[in-house]
């Protein structure tokens, strides 16, 4: 039974971290846009100018 012990304390450690709570999804989303649109795209959804495109802040 000694033997048997650690292994089901590790067990059981592993089951219950496996079981914690979801992180959230701390990614850049945007609304109207997707991470496959190229750079006119997202422009064009935003409605964007290409002339304002480039402008220093």
């Amino acid at each position: 039974m000694k033997k048997k012990l650690p292994i089901i304390v590790f067990i059981a450690a592993i089951i219950l971290c496996a079981c914690g709570k979801k992180q959230e999804d701390n990614s850049l989303n945007f609304p109207k846009t997707t991470w496959e649109m190229g750079m006119d795209e997202v422009m064009s959804a935003w409605g964007g100018r290409k002339e304002s495109r480039y402008q220093a802040f």
